[in-house]
């Protein structure tokens, strides 16, 4: 019991006592968790609203009214342009700081055109860069386009049933069709999951999402500590050849990561729910066996690349790897709809998506231990292969 204590409180000090791994595993994730939430808010809780540069050469009452129409289905920023025309070349020029997704351009005498029933196109720029959003962005500015259409001929056709003239027929038409687009027939009712539950916030995404990704980090503290004490320090050898055993040598190293990855995750949690009003839900003991399981998952790995190679760059490779590649296919790192197809499949053979699903089921979900208790299974099968791998590995080996 002694020879135990003494292993565990040397591999404590040796982990807790390293200032990096504070500011990694809690500074660093709390700065992304803030400016990835706010940065991406709309994104990740719905209602995205795109900044459309409109260049108005006509500057006419038809002009002026198609801005404003256009400015309530997107956030319409208009471009002062004091030249006759504006080309492919000038677009390029307002594409290059990043900040516009596509400028449309009313031409010359649109009103004149209009009036006259002769065709008159807009011209929509877009940057080749963010053509995805670009694409997002027509299809809004159409439809309210097709509305105006809509507008117009409904009047013509009350106008000549009815014999009144279209200007006393086109308020009424107007005010009918924008009764009947906020009060359709058939009217969709968002329900929330949990009675008296909204919807999540932006934070319920990011402060599980990036506990998760930043806890893989501990997998260099395991795989670096045995290694920097084999190369340099000279003691691991030492230790495996005393009285306490191996088992218990490797048990210490993998606990002290494992109750930092613990501790980090409680931090990180209590941040989002005092500090950012993040949603816990009320199955406590799911969540805490959901983070358990996880942090198992870098404490194995950590250990199982240690029994394997010395190199503590190739570790550090690996481990940087595992870090972003896993947070994005588990899901951590994006929301997995933002996925393509293909992704969202490889997902399931990460340990970040059962998590996060886990924690999302419990925290948002109103679901209950049970209910994720498959979920958890899954989790815990990804926490036992590494840990085994690892602990096999040093009780074997032969030059250890």
């Amino acid at each position: 019991m002694r020879g135990l204590s003494t292993v565990l409180w040397k591999d404590f000090l040796l982990l807790y006592g390293n200032p990096a791994a504070a500011v990694l595993l809690i500074v660093l994730p709390l700065i992304m968790i803030v400016f990835v939430s706010f940065a991406f808010e709309k994104l990740l809780i719905g209602d995205p609203r795109l900044d459309l540069s409109v260049v108005d050469l006509d500057d006419s009452a038809a002009s002026r009214d198609l801005t404003h129409d256009l400015d309530e289905v997107v956030s319409v920023k208009e471009h002062a342009w004091d030249q006759d025309r504006f080309t492919g070349e000038d677009a390029a020029g307002l594409f290059g700081s990043g900040r516009r997704v596509a400028v449309l351009v009313i031409p010359r005498q649109f009103e004149e055109r209009r009036a006259a029933d002769e065709p008159s196109p807009l011209q929509l720029y877009v940057d080749p860069a963010q053509r995805g959003l670009a694409s997002t962005l027509r299809s809004a500015v159409e439809n309210r386009l097709q509305s105006e259409d809509l507008l117009e001929t409904t009047t013509t056709v009350v106008a000549e049933v009815s014999g009144r003239p279209s200007e006393e027929v086109r308020p009424d038409v107007e005010a009918a069709l924008a009764e009947a687009l906020s009060d359709p027939s058939i009217p969709i009712d968002e329900q929330d999951l949990i009675e008296g539950r909204s919807l999540p916030s932006a934070f319920e995404q990011t402060v599980p999402g990036f506990t998760l990704m930043f806890s893989v980090f501990l997998a260099s503290a395991v795989a670096g500590q045995i290694a920097l004490e084999r190369r340099t320090r000279g003691t691991w050898f030492r230790t495996l050849a005393s009285p306490v055993g191996r088992p218990v040598v490797v048990l210490g190293t993998v606990l002290a990561a494992f109750s930092l990855g613990v501790l980090q995750s409680v931090i990180l949690f209590a941040i989002g729910r005092f500090a950012f009003g993040m949603e816990l839900g009320s199955e406590y003991l799911g969540l805490a066996l959901a983070i358990i399981l996880f942090q198992m998952v870098p404490a194995g790995l950590g250990l199982a690349l240690a029994g394997y190679t010395d190199n503590i760059q190739l570790q550090n490779n690996i481990i940087n790897l595992s870090v972003l590649l896993f947070a994005v296919i588990g899901g951590a790192l994006l929301p997995l709809f933002l996925l393509p197809d293909w992704m969202q499949f490889l997902s399931r053979f990460t340990p970040h998506f059962w998590a996060m699903q886990s924690l999302h089921d419990l925290m948002f979900r109103g679901r209950d231990l049970a209910d994720v208790a498959f979920k958890l299974s899954i989790l815990a099968v990804f926490a036992v292969i590494p840990l085994t791998l690892g602990f096999l590995r040093f009780q074997f080996q032969r030059d250890a």
